[in-house]
């Protein structure tokens, strides 16, 4: 097989050294979108979605690799006896469920994939680990309740990215429904990215990346204090006033 030079690293490097623009997000999720797609279309399942794997070419867009893990739809188990244990936090809780069970086989299905995905999408939106610095057993007893990572939603200066994010945390949730059969079809997936590049294309003249730690992807700049700090001084100013004057 012959892939692309990655110039860039993977997507998790990148954005450990980078803060990525809203509007790019968009346009590395359709890469994404596009690449699943292409796997489906040969009959082939990824299993192992996540940042790390997404890999970054020198003008951003992405593709997948790391195909360890990968088999023909065909063959609907493979062996995850040699697993790395961190992949749990992306896995789909039905294959939790499966593996520590004691069942290195588990059967994998193109609405695992989709959960995979959201957990990735995740990961892009807030451009950290999910679950970080939790234990597998953790991992597995909050997926397998139903629980999934926080979803974080704070003011944005740019109403823009405020609209993206909210976009982006409707499809995380219809990806990572607990509910194999209610999870987001590929095809309503394809729709709704689509629609969500068309209004919000990536600016001429915007930079391509930002400043490490320039944004805070729960809607805060870094260093700007959240609305209900920001209002504690004005509230503490007044209680002063009012104590002065005897209220």
């Amino acid at each position: 097989m012959i892939f692309e030079w990655a110039e860039r690293g993977n997507l998790r490097e990148l954005y450990e050294k980078y803060d990525i623009p809203w509007t790019r997000k968009i346009q590395i999720s359709r890469d994404i979108r596009l690449g699943l797609l292409f796997l489906y279309s040969k009959c082939v399942f990824h299993r192992n979605l996540r940042c790390e794997n997404v890999f970054v070419l020198r003008d951003l867009s992405v593709k997948l690799g790391n195909f360890e893990y990968a088999s023909q739809i065909s063959y609907i188990s493979v062996n995850l006896s040699g697993l790395e244990t961190y992949i749990v936090r992306w896995m789909a809780p039905e294959l939790i469920k499966q593996y520590i069970g004691g069942n290195f086989n588990p059967v994998h299905t193109f609405r695992c994939e989709m959960f995979s995905f959201g957990i990735l999408l995740w990961e892009l939106c807030y451009e950290k680990l999910p679950y970080d610095e939790w234990n597998i057993k953790q991992i597995a007893d909050h997926a397998l309740s139903g629980k999934r990572e926080k979803i974080l939603k704070r003011k944005f200066r740019n109403i823009n990215d405020r609209e993206i994010q909210l976009e982006f945390i409707k499809i995380i949730k219809d990806a990572w429904h607990h509910d194999p059969d209610l999870r987001i079809p590929i095809t309503d997936l394809s729709i709704r990215l689509e629609e969500l590049a068309k209004k919000f294309p990536i600016p001429h003249d915007a930079p391509s990346l930002l400043k490490n730690k320039e944004l805070y992807f729960d809607g805060q700049k870094s260093g700007e204090p959240t609305s209900e700090i920001q209002k504690l001084p004005i509230i503490l100013k007044l209680r002063k006033k009012f104590l002065r004057r005897g209220f």
